[in-house]
């Protein structure tokens, strides 16, 4: 199991990130830069056939509803054919809907909490995250956030049209969709053997930096139990985490972490 994987949605909790996404046209599909009937049978190989993604994914979403499907090939052949509208917005909406913002020189306080087995608390500290850097991969700029909540660790993100997205060590998989959204309740996805599942999408959660209206996300494995829960606010980012050790088909509360404070660039 990629336990570490868990670790660098617990880092999050110590950031609040905004993406950056570059040279996108809306509805170009295939990278080409037009848009035209060639973008609709890119699409439908990607959708049907398992052909490859747009790249960035945010081009092929021509009618802007934030999915890649069957519907923009349609969008895209109106438009060519039929004086529809222009495919637009795909950048403008994903950057609207970030589930945790990435900028440099971001940086956040958080309060950690670690418990033992028995639920006692064995310690309080508190943790610094800051965004000291980025660089560009296939049109996405990609953050570094380095964070000493558990030690000092740097964890690369960016955002997507579907959510935050980490970068790992895989070779197989290197990125990896971590938060997802837009969501609804009770949605679930794949995170390696673990399945996160998207508890609610509207919690009011408390911390010292105040009150947040959160989605709720929880990390579990069948049989073991929950791995991690994280509490995240729209354009705010991880305002609480959890994070649950093994035990013998079972897991306990073993650290929390608490938004205190942050001071975001503008």
């Amino acid at each position: 199991m990629r336990i570490a994987i868990i670790s660098l949605i617990i880092l999050m909790s110590a950031s609040i990130l905004f993406a950056g996404i570059l040279n996108i046209v809306c509805g170009d599909a295939n990278g080409d830069g037009e848009v035209n009937i060639g973008d609709t049978v890119y699409l439908i190989n990607y959708v049907f056939n398992g052909g490859p993604a747009p790249d960035p994914i945010e081009a092929g979403d021509a009618n802007n509803d934030d999915e890649v499907n069957i519907g923009d090939g349609v969008f895209i052949i109106n438009y060519a054919f039929k004086g529809g509208p222009e495919p637009t917005g795909c950048v403008e909406d994903s950057a609207d809907t970030t589930i945790v913002p990435l900028a440099l020189g971001n940086q956040w306080v958080t309060i950690v909490t670690e418990y033992n087995s028995s639920g006692s608390v064995i310690g309080t500290s508190t943790g610094t995250g800051i965004i000291v850097g980025d660089t560009l991969i296939d049109d996405y700029v990609w953050y570094f956030l380095e964070t000493d909540t558990a030690g000092v660790d740097t964890s690369v993100t960016t955002n997507k049209i579907d959510g935050l997205w980490g970068l790992t060590d895989s070779v197989s998989n290197p990125e990896v969709l971590l938060l997802k959204y837009p969501a609804t309740a009770s949605e679930s996805y794949g995170l390696y053997q673990a399945t996160v599942t998207v508890e609610s999408v509207s919690t009011a959660i408390t911390v010292p930096a105040g009150t947040f209206d959160c989605h709720y996300y929880r990390v579990h494995v069948p049989i073991i139990g929950t791995l991690a829960k994280v509490w995240a606010a729209p354009n705010v980012g991880i305002i609480r985490s959890e994070e649950y050790t093994l035990l013998i088909f079972s897991t306990y509360l073993s650290r929390t972490v608490e938004l205190d404070s942050y001071s975001l660039s503008e």
